[in-house]
């Protein structure tokens, strides 16, 4: 369940963070600045669910990956998707 929440709250603040960016292709227009340090709370806050999950250099580790594979997934599947044929 904590896992669950930990992934839900990294997605949440990827898309928040990707959104406020003024050179994202997602919406017509960037989120508002608030989006970008609430996104900023959420990548907090999982990190800090991570560490009531795992313990010693695993909280980092999984953390920072799932972040990274996160920030990296998004905006590629977002630029793919709308390529024209």
């Amino acid at each position: 369940m904590i896992i669950s929440l930990l992934v839900g709250l990294i997605l949440c603040a990827v898309f928040l963070l990707y959104g406020s960016n003024k050179h994202q292709h997602l919406y017509a227009k960037p989120l508002p600045k608030y989006c970008k340090w609430l996104g900023f709370l959420f990548i907090s806050s999982a990190l800090y669910i991570a560490t009531l999950q795992f313990s010693g250099v695993a909280v980092l580790l999984s953390w920072l990956m799932m972040s990274m594979l996160c920030l990296v997934i998004l905006p590629s599947v977002i630029f793919f998707s709308k390529v024209k044929k």
